[in-house]
């Protein structure tokens, strides 16, 4: 795992290797959850392969962010909310790519698809 890794909050670029070894709790949180992990991404964004980069996303921001969540009360509880956002975005992402395709008279579809998240977010749900 040698690429570097932008995570969703903030841009912080994480080299992989420059935690290695893992940390022991982690990878017992990878055993203990990774699957069930795969089942939620699966079941939210459809294929396989895309529930595969999610999860593995997820991951590389928990691993990034494992000094702090370690703190938290319910770890487990922070993992998964770091799962569902990363799903979100995602399966957004995806939204966007897809709305980018459509066909439209006035170029609307594609002028959205570029928007900022936020702006983008407000244009959809109004």
């Amino acid at each position: 795992m040698n690429e570097d890794v932008r995570a969703e909050d903030g841009g912080q670029v994480a080299d992989a290797d420059a935690v290695l070894p893992l940390p022991l709790e982690f990878e017992a949180l990878y055993v203990a959850t990774q699957e069930a992990f795969h089942d939620y991404a699966l079941f939210y964004l459809g294929a396989n392969d895309a529930a595969e980069e999610a999860v593995h996303r997820a991951f590389l921001e928990i691993l990034n962010h494992w000094s702090a969540l370690l703190e938290e009360s319910n770890l487990q509880q922070q993992a998964w909310a770091i799962l569902r956002r990363v799903v979100i975005s995602q399966a957004l992402e995806g939204f966007r790519r897809k709305l980018a395709l459509l066909r439209s008279d006035i170029g609307l579809f594609k002028a959205m698809s570029s928007l900022p998240p936020r702006q983008f977010d407000v244009i959809v749900l109004r």
